[in-house]
């Protein structure tokens, strides 16, 4: 049989079926570890495959650079899982808390969607609300658009805001 070690190791060096294999032996127990945190075991077994989709998706460079040094790649890759399953629970927090008090009806056969309010909002609030969505928080968007956290605070209520209006302007319109 051969070892996770092993297998890594010919993964790095180009081998993608040696992932597939490594995917055979360690799915499970991932989707475990994604389990324990995200407590919906479909999305548990979507957080373990996209990770393998990514890892599949790095070219053999890339591997090599990044993941050279990895002596234990079952410690590595549940690491991995457990921060990706923690960075899902932040991005379904955060997208709960922005559109919490929005309520999204169909209005006459005609259904509105929260990304057709968000195309309304100008680009830079678009893109605020888009990376809160995504899990960023107030201190790395307020970095990352050299801004102040309150100004990132205030960008996002008043999108919310907006987007808001929007909504009862479309209800009015169809109703």
């Amino acid at each position: 049989m051969k070892t996770n070690a092993y297998l890594w190791s010919k993964f790095l060096l180009g081998d993608n079926r040696a992932l597939g294999e490594l995917y055979e032996h360690l799915f499970e127990p991932l989707v475990f570890v994604s389990y324990y945190f995200v407590k919906n075991n479909d999305t548990a077994r979507d957080i373990v495959s996209e990770l393998f989709v990514h890892l599949l998706s790095s070219s053999v460079e890339n591997r090599q650079q990044k993941w050279q040094s990895i002596e234990d790649i079952h410690f590595y890759l549940n690491k991995m899982i457990r921060n990706k399953s923690i960075d899902h629970l932040r991005k379904t927090q955060n997208q709960h808390r922005i559109l919490k008090g929005i309520d999204f009806p169909t209005v006459h056969s005609i259904e509105v969607f929260p990304n057709e309010m968000l195309n309304e909002l100008p680009d830079q609030e678009r893109e605020i609300i888009g990376l809160h969505l995504d899990g960023f928080n107030n201190h790395e968007l307020a970095d990352r658009f050299h801004l102040s956290e309150k100004t990132i605070r205030n960008k996002l209520s008043l999108s919310r805001k907006k987007m808001l209006r929007y909504f009862k302007t479309v209800l009015i319109l169809f109703s």
